[in-house]
């Protein structure tokens, strides 16, 4: 991509997502970086309403896709938020691997599945029908190793489990309100997401991309918050 186009998306970055810091690495992609402090998780004790999914083992890493379609299409973007909730003087670090034009698939897929292998326990939303397969296949089309989480927790399931009968339906976004009174005002819809993104690689103009990498971290720090609340309640 163009200079200018890079000098762009960076310089929005560092204006306009607070507590980001932008790095091109040699591999050929973006990377997006925001250090969280504390991640506030309670201790990961055994409980019986998580049932039958897996109980959360730290070193946590809570995963979410932005991608060009249903599954089979290719992703480009892929968002890792990392925890380790048995220190206590863990840290949250939320990472984003952003590839500014479909050539750079490969290598944030590369990136991504290199920086997990220690992560024990992999949290998701809907992760087991989508993100897993999707990351199953984009991988296998590369001929890179499939991801094999030792645990995975996939919190749709359990939060119709806890909920649903109080919703009107489990979807994060309400979830997001209703359970974790997060609101996070103006958003990009998820249906106008891979427009935005193919305006992207084709005029470079940061702006709808930015609002696709908050959007990707906004969900990522609602399946946080999430998560600590479903073991709250078990």
């Amino acid at each position: 991509m163009q200079a200018s186009r890079e000098d762009l998306l960076g310089l929005g970055v560092a204006r306009l997502l607070e507590g980001a810091s932008y790095d091109v690495p040699e591999q050929g992609y973006a990377r997006i970086v925001y250090h969280l402090g504390a991640p506030s998780v309670p201790a990961l004790a055994p409980g019986g309403l998580l049932a039958p999914e897996p109980m959360p083992v730290g070193p946590l890493v809570l995963v979410d896709l932005e991608t060009l379609g249903f599954m089979g299409r290719p992703l480009f973007l892929i968002g890792a938020l990392f925890v380790d909730a048995e220190t206590e003087a863990s840290r949250a670090r939320l990472v984003q691997y952003l590839a500014r034009d479909y050539s750079e698939e490969e290598a944030v897929v590369r990136a991504f599945l290199g920086e997990t292998q220690d992560a024990r326990t992999w949290v998701t939303f809907n992760g087991r029908t989508f993100d897993l397969p999707v990351l199953s296949l984009r991988a296998a089309y590369y001929s890179l190793p499939a991801p094999q989480p030792a645990r995975h927790l996939d919190l749709l399931p359990v939060a119709r489990r806890l909920w649903g009968p109080q919703l009107p339906d489990c979807r994060l976004v309400t979830l997001e309100a209703r359970i974790c009174q997060r609101w996070r005002g103006s958003d990009i819809g998820g249906a106008q997401v891979p427009a935005a993104y193919h305006a992207f690689v084709r005029t470079g103009e940061p702006w709808e991309m930015l609002q696709i990498l908050r959007h990707n971290a906004s969900d990522l720090l609602s399946l946080l918050e999430l998560l600590r609340r479903v073991l709250t309640v078990v």
